[in-house]
C-alpha cells in the first residue's frame, strides 16, 4: 500500500488521541483544537482495507493498553442523536475510522443531486469541526447530554469518483463541508508477490505507546505553541491571504479550503510534532518544531491541490491567475441598461438552451420588459459573440417563439480567454457561467410535469380580468 496513505491514516488515530488539545499561535488570540478530518481516496484494489485494519488495531490496542473502564473509542453505523450520546460517554470523544467514508456522510444526507439539505443534523455536524460545546435536551429525556468540548475525529477511505461527486456539488462548498476535510490520493503503488511482509512489530509497539501517553497525559486540555515570531508560517499565512484577496470569492471551493488551511496548517502541525517525538512520548516539547510547521505546510498544500484536481480545476496558482485576470477587467463600467440587465440574468439561467416561453411562465423576465426585454436581452448577447437567437414560427397565424443557445466553453486557452473577456463585459465570472451551462435545462415540457397541486413550481394560468370577474349589480 502507498506509504503517504499510511501516514494521513496515522494522522488521524494519532490526532484522536490528542482531542481537546489545542495550537496557540503566541502574541495572539488564536486558538486552534487540534481535530482532523481527513479524507483518502483510493480506488477498490488498492490496499485501502487493509490500511483501515491496521489502524483499527493500533486503536484497539492502545484502548486495552490505558487500562480504562470506557466503551469503545469507534464511531459506528448509528443515528446522529446516539452518537452524541456515545460521545459523552467517551469524554467527549470519538473517532469515526471507515473502511468507506460514504457510509457515514450518507447519514448526512449529503449525497443529494440538488445539494445539501438543510438539516439540523448537518449545521450541527459543521460545528462539530471547531470543537464546539454540544448540548441536547428533549421532552422524553432520551439520549439528551451535555458537553463543553467536543473531540469527533473522522478519516477514513473513499472512492475517488465518490469524492468528485461531493466536492462538485455546490451546495457542499457553500455550506463549507468540502472545505473541512483535508483531500489525499495517494499514488497508487502494487508490489509483487514476494515484496509482502508483515508490518515492523516494533514500529506498531511505538504507535501504541505514544498514542496511550498522549491519552493519559490529555486529560486536561493540552496547549501546543507556535513561537512568534515563526517565519515560515507568518509566510505561508500572508501568501494565503494575498491568495484569498486575488481570488475575491469568485471560486468558493477553492475560497473556502485555502482561508481553512491556515488552521489545518496548525493542526497538522502539532499531530506531526508529535510523531516527530515518538521515541520521548513523556517528554514532548509544548513549542511546535519549524520542521513539523514546514511538513503540515507541504501536506496541507498537496491536499489542497488534490480536492482541485478532484473538483474538475488546474492548477491552483493557474486557477488564481485566471481569476485575477477577470477581477482586474471586471473594473470596467458596466451597462445599466434594460437589455444589459437582461443579458447578465440570461447568462446565469440554467441550461445551454434558453427556451423563452418556460422562462416567461415563470415570470424569470416580469419587471423587465417581459418578451420583448428578453428578446433584447438576447440580441444583446448575440452581438458579443456569447451565443445565437433562434426564432421559429411554429405555424401560421401563431405567435414567434424564441431560444437562445449559448455559447458553449472552448478548451483551447486562447478561444477561453477571449470568451471570458465576453462574460466580463456583462460582469459574470466563466465559474458562473460554466456553472449555469451545466445545469439542467428550463422547457415547457419540466413545468407541465410539475404543474399539479403541491408541486414546487406551479405555473399561474392567465385569466382574463372581463371573464373572470366577479358580476356586478348591474349585470345582475
Amino acid at each position: 500500500m502507498p506509504a503517504t496513505a499510511a501516514l494521513f491514516g496515522l494522522l488521524v488515530i494519532v490526532g484522536f488521541t490528542m482531542s481537546h488539545s489545542a495550537v496557540e499561535v503566541q502574541g495572539t488570540d488564536w486558538i486552534e483544537p487540534v481535530l482532523l478530518w481527513i479524507s483518502i481516496c483510493m480506488p477498490t484494489g488498492s490496499g485501502k482495507s487493509s490500511l483501515c485494519k491496521y489502524l483499527k488495531r493500533l486503536v484497539d490496542d492502545t484502548h486495552a493498553n490505558t487500562g480504562l473502564d470506557t466503551p469503545s473509542w469507534f464511531l459506528d453505523d448509528q443515528s446522529f442523536e446516539k452518537m452524541g450520546a456515545l460521545m459523552c460517554e467517551n469524554n467527549s470523544k470519538l473517532l469515526g475510522l471507515y473502511d468507506e467514508l460514504a457510509m457515514f456522510l450518507s447519514q448526512m444526507n449529503v449525497f443529494r443531486s440538488k445539494g445539501v439539505t438543510d438539516s439540523h443534523e448537518l449545521a450541527v455536524f459543521l460545528q462539530l469541526y471547531g470543537a464546539n460545546s454540544w448540548v441536547r435536551k428533549t421532552v422524553s429525556g432520551e439520549a439528551n447530554f451535555e458537553m463543553k468540548q467536543t473531540g469527533l475525529t473522522l478519516g477514513g477511505f473513499i472512492q475517488p469518483s465518490i469524492a468528485r461527486n461531493l466536492l462538485e456539488q455546490p451546495a457542499n462548498m457553500e455550506k463549507g463541508l468540502s472545505q473541512r476535510f483535508l483531500w489525499f490520493v495517494p499514488k497508487p503503488s502494487p508490489v509483487p508477490f514476494d515484496e509482502l511482509e508483515r508490518v515492523d512489530q516494533d514500529f506498531s509497539a511505538s504507535i501504541v505507546g505514544l498514542m496511550s501517553a498522549l491519552w493519559r497525559n490529555n486529560k486536561a486540555v493540552k496547549i501546543w505553541q507556535i513561537s512568534r515570531p515563526c517565519e515560515i508560517f507568518r509566510q505561508k499565512y500572508d501568501t494565503v491571504q494575498e491568495q484569498l484577496q486575488n481570488l475575491s470569492c469568485r471560486d468558493d471551493l477553492l475560497s473556502g479550503m485555502l482561508s481553512k488551511s491556515k488552521g489545518q496548517i496548525l493542526r497538522v502541525a502539532a499531530t506531526l510534532h508529535v510523531l516527530f517525538n515518538i521515541e520521548t512520548p513523556l517528554d514532548i516539547p509544548s513549542e511546535i518544531t519549524t520542521a513539523a510547521i514546514k511538513a503540515a505546510i507541504n501536506c496541507v498544500d498537496v491536499c489542497i491541490q488534490h480536492a482541485a484536481y478532484l473538483a474538475g480545476r488546474g492548477g491552483i496558482e493557474e486557477t488564481i491567475e485566471e481569476i485575477t485576470k477577470e477581477s482586474s477587467q471586471a473594473t470596467l463600467p458596466l451597462d445599466t441598461s434594460e437589455a444589459h440587465r437582461n443579458a447578465t440574468m440570461s447568462l446565469l439561467l440554467p441550461g445551454k438552451v434558453l427556451h423563452l416561453n418556460a422562462l416567461l411562465a415563470m415570470r424569470k423576465f416580469r419587471d423587465r420588459g417581459n418578451k420583448g426585454g428578453a428578446v433584447r436581452g438576447f440580441e444583446a448577447l448575440q452581438d458579443a459573440n456569447l451565443g445565437k437567437l433562434i426564432s421559429v414560427k411554429p405555424q401560421r397565424g401563431a405567435s414567434m417563439m424564441y431560444q437562445f443557445e449559448k455559447a458553449p466553453i472552448p478548451d483551447e486557452p486562447d478561444e477561453k480567454t477571449h470568451l471570458i473577456e465576453n462574460l466580463m463585459k456583462f460582469g459574470v465570472s466563466i465559474q458562473q457561467y460554466e456553472k449555469a451551462y451545466t445545469a439542467d435545462e428550463i422547457t415547457m415540457t419540466i413545468l407541465e410535469s410539475r404543474k399539479r397541486p403541491g408541486s414546487a413550481i406551479e405555473i399561474p394560468a392567465r385569466r382574463s380580468p372581463r371573464k373572470n370577474s366577479a358580476p356586478s349589480s348591474d349585470d345582475q
